[in-house]
């Protein structure tokens, strides 16, 4: 189905997986949990829509091989993780794709599942389309 857990594409070994409807905690720690502990590696962060963040810091620091933070103001409730502090939702993006497709090993997924909004940046179908154009140009 677009945009919740959609494999976009495989590249050497490594599935990218578009998860972009994911826009609340509950949501982004099923497709956390979709995937086997310490193989992913997470497309998170963003906006705060006012709901606890515990419960997914939480599934994160248990499930995620290495965290990407998307710019925003809830990202302080989240682990730390590599931020992106491009200004632009599309720059964000594209730098998010690059270092997570650089820190994956075959085997590995590379999940956007954020678990927040980032509007105004974006809503999550640009968010989602955005993802699937930077994975497209992987080589």
């Amino acid at each position: 189905m677009p945009y919740r857990l959609e494999l976009v594409r495989t590249v050497r070994g490594v599935r990218f997986i578009n998860d972009t409807t994911a826009t609340t905690p509950e949501g982004a720690i099923a497709g956390l949990c979709a995937f086997p502990k310490k193989k992913t590696i997470l497309i998170a962060g963003g906006n705060s829509k006012g709901l606890s963040l515990k419960n997914f810091a939480k599934e994160i620091r248990a499930r995620a091989k290495i965290m990407i933070l998307l710019p925003g103001n809830a990202n302080k409730d989240l682990p730390k993780g590599i931020e992106i502090r491009e200004d632009s939702g599309e720059h964000a993006m594209r730098s998010a794709v690059r270092i997570a497709s650089e820190n994956a090993k075959r085997g590995d997924v590379v999940l956007l599942s954020p678990g927040l909004s980032w509007l105004p940046v974006m809503n999550e179908f640009e968010r989602g389309d955005a993802f699937t154009k930077w994975v497209k140009q992987i080589k």
